[in-house]
């Protein structure tokens, strides 16, 4: 700019010499105009008295755009170079074969070097552009810019429209048709040679799809370091806002095909690179969360954020009119929280309506937010919810019984997840606490859970007539100790099941039964279809015992007792007549082996009874 600033004043020196002297006619050419925005080259000057004023160059590039040659041609009407050099009823035409054209009309004033005045009274442009890196790149992108600028001593002054009505553009990873959604952007304020840039307002507005608006001071020769900025995001259409800006930045991320309809507004202010504070408004007719399969409807947000804790900032209301966590259906509920720094407090304790029951928080608080360091204090209660309707939601078998229970208290700290006390929870009309529940690195691919877990007095029938194994009538105990678990498959424990000691209750197994506890053991199956034994649906049975000690991905088996003459193990002890015991002779197994083995049971069809 400065060089050409230069070049523009030595003209207006001859041409005032050409006015003195009479000189119908001047043509010039310089070889080369060099800047550090722009590089010229073949540069031609041609001023007739009564023809106006013509410049051309043969071939102009912009270091900004590698691999471009622009041919630039430039004509004013009118000269005036009695006092400044004037330039009024100014075009210009650019062109690049590769790059697309620009026209444009203009009036310039040059009163000196440091003290001059650019009206861009109408520019259209077609830009074709792709980057070497493949970063950046338009397609037909048209322009419309009106602009004025000024520069008085050491201060540039600018106040511009931009519109763009049609084209495609592509900045890494966002890309945008503004055939589809046209957009305006108008600026205003002034920089200073010192790299001090003050914006006095910028808005962006784009049909379809929302506001933006931006204000401050920024200092151009120190990245994000002196920096203070207020940034105003209004849409009415949160649905197309996403899906052009913000699922293109989320790719590959555990939210990565967030999609929401519905509109926002959020606030934020920003000191030196940093968010200081934030606040959103936010009303989503529905939201979705593919990658957590969650989804809420009737969802509101009023939230407040601070980076220093000190700040005081108005509480954050969360709520939703009904929500979908996988196939579990999620009732009305409303969260208060405060948030501040990296952490989150619930204010008041909430009932969450899960199915026909609900989960009740009492206390919920993170720190460290954002980093590995992540700490969680969290308790709750839930109320009693129908077994059967959520293992429906779940697309299990159907178990009776409800699940309700306590979690008294879950700490995060290191990576890992500590369960104070016991969670406790009752199932098939018996109990179950859970007790030294840890999770090791809970958010990793493969997490490792330690616990140990108590059963006592199960409803059998219940948990037999969930699955196509057989019935069993009776009560159910289990013990299973120092259970180990990596990334959700059982590497170590000590379990016992076994039945419930004082049980008074019916003991009965139906031959369906006695053949797939045979089938886990290892013992011979079918026996009791054959001869008179088959005139038996079901047998008494005195009590029932399975052990297995898993370690480094094998299961030690035993029984009760031993087996007769020392052969296996009992499984189940007959009682009555005629008296059946269930013997298994398999001591070790593979413990994959096993779990495909359980899990195929129930495809083999119902045990025959002839």
């Amino acid at each position: 700019m400065i060089a050409g600033m230069r070049a523009l004043l030595i003209v207006g020196l001859l041409l005032n010499c050409a006015t003195a002297s009479a000189v119908e006619r001047i043509q010039l050419t310089i070889g080369r105009l060099q800047s550090a925005a722009v590089e010229a080259r073949d540069v031609t000057l041609d001023w007739q008295a009564r023809g106006g004023t013509s410049v051309s160059a043969d071939r102009v590039q912009l270091p900004q755009l590698p691999g471009t040659s622009l041919r630039v041609d430039g004509h004013c009407a009118r000269l005036d170079t009695a006092a400044a050099p004037r330039c009024s009823g100014g075009r210009l035409h650019a062109a690049d074969a590769a790059l697309g054209e620009l026209t444009a009309r203009f009036d310039l004033q040059l009163e000196r070097i440091d003290r001059w005045q650019l009206q861009l009274n109408d520019a259209r442009a077609t830009l074709s552009y792709n980057a070497t890196d493949g970063r950046i790149a338009t397609d037909q992108l048209k322009a419309t810019l009106r602009a004025t600028l000024s520069q008085n001593g050491r201060r540039t002054r600018f106040d511009a429209t931009l519109q763009l009505p049609a084209g495609q553009a592509y900045v890494e990873p966002v890309f945008v048709d503004f055939g589809v959604q046209p957009a305006t952007l108008k600026a205003r304020g002034q920089y200073r040679s010192t790299g001090a840039l003050q914006l006095d307002s910028v808005d962006w507005e784009q049909d379809g799809i929302g506001q933006l608006h931006l204000d401050g001071k920024l200092d151009t020769t120190a990245a994000s370091q002196r920096h203070q900025l207020t940034l105003q995001l209004r849409s009415n259409h949160l649905d197309a806002l996403l899906a052009s800006y913000v699922q293109p930045a989320l790719a590959g991320t555990p939210i990565q095909g967030l999609t929401a309809g519905g509109d926002a507004a959020l606030d934020l202010t920003l000191l030196n690179g940093t968010v200081e504070k934030a606040a959103l408004q936010l009303h989503a007719r529905q939201l979705q969360l593919p990658g957590f399969n969650t989804e809420l409807t009737g969802l509101r947000a009023d939230a407040h954020w601070a980076t220093d804790t000190a700040t005081a900032t108005p509480p954050t209301r969360l709520s939703w009119q009904s929500a979908r966590l996988g196939r579990v259906p999620v009732g009305e509920s409303q969260l208060d929280l405060q948030l501040g720094g990296r952490a989150l407090r619930l204010l008041a304790p909430s009932r969450i309506p899960v199915l026909d029951g609900a989960l009740r928080i009492d206390t919920l608080a993170l720190d460290a937010l954002g980093s590995p360091e992540v700490q969680a204090n969290f308790a709750a209660a839930i109320e009693p919810i129908e077994l059967p309707e959520l293992c429906r939601a779940l697309g299990w078998p159907e178990f009776s019984g409800q699940l309700s229970g306590e979690l008294p208290g879950l700490k995060l700290r290191n990576r890992r997840i500590d369960v104070d006390g016991t969670l406790s929870a009752t199932a098939f009309d018996g109990h179950i606490e859970v007790r030294k529940l840890q999770v090791i690195e809970p958010f990793s691919v493969l997490p490792r859970i330690a616990a140990d877990i108590e059963l006592r007095r199960l409803d059998l029938a219940a948990v037999t007539g969930a699955f196509d194994f057989g019935r069993i009538e009776g009560r159910l105990d289990g013990d299973i100790e120092g259970l180990r678990v990596v990334g959700w498959e059982p590497v170590a424990m000590n379990a016992r099941l076994y039945s419930s000691p004082d049980d008074r209750s019916r003991h009965r197994i139906s031959q369906r039964a006695i053949d797939s506890i045979s089938s886990i053991g290892g013992g011979p199956t079918g026996l009791l279809s054959r001869g008179f034994m088959s005139f038996f649906e079901d047998f008494a049975y005195d009590r029932i015992g399975w052990r297995c000690a898993l370690d480094n991905g094998v299961c030690r088996m035993s029984g009760i007792k031993p087996g007769p003459d020392g052969r296996g193990y009992v499984l189940v002890k007959g009682k009555g007549l005629p008296r059946i015991d269930v013997v298994g002779y398999s001591t070790q197994v593979n413990w994959r082996t096993f779990m495909a083995q359980l899990k195929g049971l129930g495809s083999s069809g119902p045990a025959q009874v002839r």
